[in-house]
């Protein structure tokens, strides 16, 4: 919830370019978590590992075909992100042009919707 203030408290005060590092930072610290994953390895897997790369990519998405659940779940997560990426774009931009609001203010506007969400979220669940 206060990742967007402090990014634009990083870009209002130091530099736009500071954040940039910092959030390849992160990316680079995920990729670092990701490798340490400890994966199971089964005597079947073994077995079927002579096909390649491509044939396991093809085996994943005909997997995930097969399951109905699994590709209404991943396409509406990929719509889903698609379409909150391209509107909190578009909504930065708007608030910049017609309202004037600085880097600070939108960090903080974004981080309140962030947490009315959250909110929204906990009441409908209780209630």
């Amino acid at each position: 919830m206060v990742g967007p203030t402090l990014g634009g408290l990083l870009i209002a005060f130091i530099h736009p370019g500071v954040g940039l590092i910092a959030n390849s930072i992160g990316f680079f610290v995920a990729f670092i978590a990701v490798l340490f994953i400890q994966v199971p390895v089964h005597k079947e897997s073994i077995k079927k590992r002579n096909g390649g790369f491509f044939r396991d990519v093809a085996e994943g998405f005909h997997f995930i075909y097969q399951k109905k659940i699994l590709l209404l779940t991943n396409l509406s997560s990929a719509l889903i992100s698609f379409g909150i990426t391209i509107s909190l774009t578009l909504l930065i931009f708007h608030l910049q042009a017609t309202i004037g609001l600085t880097a600070i203010e939108i960090g903080w506007l974004l981080s309140i919707g962030g947490a009315a969400a959250i909110a929204w979220f906990v009441f409908i669940c209780i209630y």
